[in-house]
C-alpha cells in the first residue's frame, strides 16, 4: 500500500457508497491473490456479482429495474420475448453469428454507425471500422436483430462485456 491508497481510502469513505458496492468494485480490480482473499471471505458477494455481470444490464429477477430493462430489451429486438437470463424463448432463437458472417454484413468504409439504449432514449453514433471488428472480434455474441433494428438498417448486434447489445449498421440486402 501506499499515501496514495490512504487518500484514496479516505475520499472513498467520505462518500456514502455502501460497503458491498465497494466489496464488489475491490473484486473488479483485485489481483489474483487479493481476489482469492476477497471470494473467501465475500462468497455470497461474489455470486452476486457473477450473476450481475452475465444478466442484461446487470438486474436479476425481483431488482425495481428488472421489468424495465426486460422491456428495452424487448422493444429493442423487435418484441422477442426473453427468458430471466435474457436469452430468447425456444421459437424465437436468435441466429447467432461468426466473426466472419458479421464482419460480411459491414458495410464498406471507414467508419460505421451503431446504436445504442441509453436508459429509454437510442443514442446514434458513427465508430471507426477498426474499433467495430475489434467488438465483434471480442464479444461474446454476435446476431441478427430483430425487425425494429433491421428497420433502421441496423442487423447486426454485439453485446459488450455487460451484456449491452450495441446495434450496427449493416449493407443493404441485395
Amino acid at each position: 500500500m501506499s499515501f496514495h491508497d490512504y487518500q484514496e481510502s479516505r475520499r472513498i469513505s467520505s462518500g456514502d457508497t455502501p460497503f458491498y458496492a465497494l466489496i464488489m468494485a475491490a473484486m473488479r480490480q483485485a489481483d489474483t491473490a487479493n481476489l482469492a482473499l476477497l471470494r473467501e471471505a465475500f462468497p455470497g458477494t461474489r455470486a452476486e456479482l457473477e450473476a450481475r455481470h452475465d444478466a442484461p444490464g446487470g438486474a436479476l429477477p425481483g431488482d425495481r429495474e428488472y421489468g424495465e430493462i426486460q422491456a428495452r430489451r424487448r422493444k429493442l429486438s423487435g418484441g422477442m420475448e426473453m427468458t430471466d437470463d435474457g436469452r430468447a424463448l425456444p421459437g424465437d432463437e436468435p441466429v447467432l453469428l461468426s466473426y466472419e458472417e458479421a464482419v460480411a454484413l459491414l458495410p464498406d468504409g471507414d467508419r460505421v454507425h451503431t446504436f445504442l439504449d441509453a436508459g429509454g432514449a437510442l443514442v446514434g453514433a458513427d465508430w471507426d471500422r477498426a474499433d467495430i471488428l475489434r467488438l465483434l472480434e471480442t464479444s461474446s455474441r454476435r446476431e441478427v436483430t430483430g425487425p425494429a433494428a433491421q428497420g433502421f438498417g441496423h442487423g447486426l448486434a454485439a453485446f459488450l462485456e455487460d451484456g449491452v447489445p450495441v446495434f450496427i449498421k449493416t449493407r443493404p440486402a441485395s
